[in-house]
């Protein structure tokens, strides 16, 4: 009797999801005999299925997917990141550039996301840098009409949420599955220290003008603190001009909001990010389709070291309140807060 007692005692401890679940399955079945069914006689459904999910259970298969944008750093990463929180069962292996992408072996991904359009024989979906709620669900209908398991969570999101559930009600589950995800994915990227949008975005790298600027010399303009302070070398900012011109403005996130960039080895000596508000707006490649009000230059090293601080940004980009914050102003101090982490 006590042997069985320390056993039942160990499966429920080492097994405790596993047991909350099969206790949580026999509910229907106590109401039918009118009597709670002892942790005795639960210990034993939990052998049963865990023996048959460990038998039946087959390596899990984990779709691998790449990025592709212009220059292959800050654009794929911002959309790299609004992906990853939209199909958790994807992994998004790489970032390439154009160039970068003539030399993918394709047979090792099963489809790739990219800004602009690129010859491929795997599945390809086009997607926008910032996304839309609208957009979000436009692409998560078209991604899982070819990959039906591409939005399945990670077993550690239904752990956790075993776990909550033997301690609160969950009234919307779904919602809180997207919000735990959104929540690991940004606790993992703080582990890495990378420096926070507040530590790039300061009172130095910050510009406001009401000169009428063509959209080159705007980018410059925007560039400036960085080329001051030494994070960049000039011919940084003839690329991210040049990349514009080959490749469109691919650096129009919507909203009268570019992100000017290059590739690291275009002139980057360190990490920086600067930000200039227009007064009067330019177009980028004097297109009227494309009025810009904002720039946001980013001076990355490398692929990782400055993903805190543009998934901060990212988020803070989502919200038209936040935009219009930034747009509207008149100095460093009116965004200050804002770009403070939560």
């Amino acid at each position: 009797m006590f042997r069985n007692l320390v056993f039942r005692g160990a499966l429920k401890e080492e097994h405790a999801d596993l047991f909350y679940l099969v206790k949580k399955a026999l509910r229907p079945l106590e109401e039918q005999l009118g009597f709670e069914i002892p942790d005795s006689e639960v210990s034993y459904f939990v052998i049963h299925f865990g023996g048959y999910l460990e038998a039946a259970q087959q390596p899990s298969h984990r779709y691998q997917a790449l990025v592709v944008c212009p220059n292959g750093v800050s654009s794929s990463l911002i959309v790299k990141e609004n992906l990853r929180q939209l199909f958790p069962n994807i992994y998004f292996a790489d970032t390439y550039s154009i160039q970068g992408w003539e030399t993918v072996d394709e047979k090792q991904y099963d489809m790739v996301f990219g800004t602009v359009k690129v010859d491929t024989d795997l599945p390809f979906f086009l997607v926008s840098q910032v996304m839309t709620a609208s957009h979000k669900k436009e692409l998560f209908q078209l991604v899982n009409r070819y990959f039906p398991n591409a939005a399945y969570f990670p077993l550690e999101i239904e752990q956790l949420l075993a776990l909550i559930g033997q301690h609160a009600t969950i009234h919307q589950e779904q919602p809180l599955k997207y919000e735990l995800v959104q929540f690991l994915n940004q606790r993992s990227l703080e582990q890495r220290r990378s420096p926070m949008l507040e530590e790039l975005l300061t009172a130095e790298t910050f510009q406001r003008s009401e000169q009428e600027l063509e959209w080159q010399a705007a980018i410059a303009l925007a560039a400036q603190p960085l080329l001051d302070s030494g994070a960049i070398q000039p011919h940084y900012i003839e690329a991210m001009i040049r990349k514009v011109e080959e490749f469109g403005p691919f650096i129009d996130l919507g909203k009268g909001i570019a992100i000017p960039h290059a590739r690291p080895e275009d002139g980057v000596q360190e990490l920086g990010m600067s930000l200039l508000v227009l007064d009067k707006p330019v177009h980028l490649l004097d297109d009227p389709k494309h009025p810009i009000s904002l720039l946001i230059c980013i001076a990355a090293i490398d692929n990782h070291t400055h993903l805190r601080a543009l998934s901060h940004l990212t988020k803070i980009l989502r919200d038209p309140e936040n935009i219009g914050q930034l747009v509207g102003a008149q100095q460093f101090t009116d965004i200050q807060a804002l770009l403070k982490e939560e």
